[in-house]
This record gives C-alpha cells, sequence and structure tokens, in this order.
C-alpha cells in the first residue's frame, strides 16, 4: 500500500508532530510505503512560521498530484484547519481515500464553522482518526455529515523505548502529565 502522509515532523517536537513521527514509523514498520509530505513550520514563529506552513501544505497538493494513492492527512486546529479543509477538498477532488488523523477536541466539544466545512469536505467517505470512542461518536453527533471513526488513542504511539527506563525502587508510583493548557 502507498500513502501520502501530510503532517508536521520534528522539529518542534509537539504532541501532534511526535504522534505524527511515531506513527510514521509504525506504517513504515509495517510495510506501508509513505510519501512524507511536512507540513511543520520547522520551529519558525509569527509571519515566517504561517509562510511555511502555508508552503507546507500548497507543496503537498502539488505533490499529491503527482500520486494515485490514499491520503493521510494530521490534521490542523483552530485557525489551521482551513489549510487542511483545503487539502481534504483537494484529495477528494483527486477521488482519494483519505484518513483525517483529530488531534484536539476544541471542534468536538463545540460545533464549529470549520469543523462543518471538513466533514463536508471530506464527505460521507472520509475515514476520521480519533483519540477515543467518546471523541468519536460527538464528532458524529456533532457533525452529521462524518459516519465512520477509528480510534487511535496517544497512549498507542508513545516510544517503547519509554517503557523500558527503570524506575527508582523507593519510588514505584509515578505519575505525569503532559498537557496543553
Amino acid at each position: 500500500m502507498k500513502l501520502s502522509y501530510v503532517g508536521p515532523l520534528p522539529p518542534p517536537v509537539t504532541g501532534q508532530s511526535a504522534a505524527t513521527l511515531r506513527l510514521a514509523n509504525e506504517l513504515t514498520q509495517k510495510g506501508v510505503e509513505l510519501i512524507i509530505l511536512d507540513s511543520s513550520t520547522r520551529g519558525a514563529t509569527g509571519i515566517i512560521g504561517q509562510i511555511r506552513k502555508v508552503y507546507g501544505h500548497v507543496s503537498a497538493l502539488v505533490k499529491m498530484i503527482g500520486n494515485d494513492c490514499s491520503v493521510y492527512i494530521s490534521l490542523n486546529a483552530n485557525t489551521g484547519m482551513w489549510l487542511s479543509i483545503f487539502l481534504v477538498a483537494f484529495a477528494r477532488l483527486l477521488q482519494r481515500r483519505t484518513f483525517l488523523h483529530h488531534h484536539t477536541y476544541a471542534h468536538v466539544r463545540k460545533r464549529q464553522f470549520r469543523g462543518l466545512v471538513l466533514a463536508r469536505a471530506a464527505g460521507q467517505q472520509g475515514n476520521h482518526i480519533v483519540l477515543s470512542r467518546t471523541m468519536g461518536q460527538e464528532l458524529c453527533r456533532r457533525y452529521p455529515e462524518i459516519n465512520r471513526f477509528f480510534v487511535l488513542d496517544n497512549a498507542g504511539l508513545i516510544d517503547p523505548a519509554l517503557e523500558s527506563i527503570p524506575l527508582p525502587e523507593r519510588n514505584p508510583i509515578v505519575l505525569g502529565h503532559m498537557s496543553n493548557l
């Protein structure tokens, strides 16, 4: 199987870029041939960061024209979702099977116009990857245009090397919290 793989890859290391990279590695190990289309800002901020992000998405679009395979898109959040919508609509126009990875609950907790446009751009055939069953159910409830989702929680994308880090014997319980608060 061949897959156009659009999403931010490190650097910078963010939750989304780390999950996107980890999934790419897993798919490659399973024999999926990826055409990597990196949409990262490469750490740039402000207007330079925005230009890099737009450039990454436009070049992904151009490269999608040159191949005839399914498309995975690691969806942007907030106003960046409009760039994702642009790619989703284009992939649908090219009649490509799409896999849309939702990394945020922002458009799930509250119905948003850009979420509606995304759902309609993907159409009934869009495949939505969500973080939990509840997220998928809420997504379908808020946007009836979505009727298919698959759960891939972030715990499944943790680097196995982390599992082998020895814990001090005197503190058998370790509690951690990572979040974008």
